[in-house]
């Protein structure tokens, strides 16, 4: 079927192992459910795309879309917005999925899907976490 060819539902359809998250469940979080192979396909190629934009940055590669080449710049900005539209919908699956759309939730190690307790808003933010997402985009 050609409804997909030359997308990301395409490459979707394709992924046949997937990248476990491998974080660990943290003191608090509660397992309310489990990735589907959807879910765990979209993180997959998250996963991947990552790897893509990292490449693209230590290499500085230069890789060839849709017959043509692209700056490295150019590459960074199309796969940057590939993987935020992969993160929302992976985000909207599961939140419509497992009705949490109030909830933080996660996802961990052996695909559990954790609801995350609420911060104590008195405390700042860990900086570490922060820098941590800016350096790998892991959350």
């Amino acid at each position: 079927m050609d409804l997909f060819k030359g997308t990301l539902l395409e490459e979707l359809l394709e992924i046949e192992l997937f990248i476990d998250p491998g974080y660990r469940i943290e003191p608090g979080e509660k397992i309310i459910g489990e990735m589907t192979d959807l879910e765990k396909a979209v993180y997959t190629l998250i996963e991947l795309r990552q790897k893509k934009i990292r490449n693209i940055m230590e290499k500085g590669e230069e890789p060839v879309f849709s017959n043509r080449k692209l700056t490295p710049v150019e590459a960074l900005d199309k796969v940057r917005k590939e993987v935020e539209t992969l993160d929302q919908l992976l985000w909207a699956l599961i939140e419509d999925r497992l009705r949490v759309w109030e909830n933080e939730v996660g996802i961990r190690e052996k695909y559990k899907i954790v609801l995350i307790p609420p911060k104590d808003k008195t405390q700042p933010p860990d900086l570490s976490d922060f820098l941590k997402f800016i350096l790998t985009g892991k959350r």
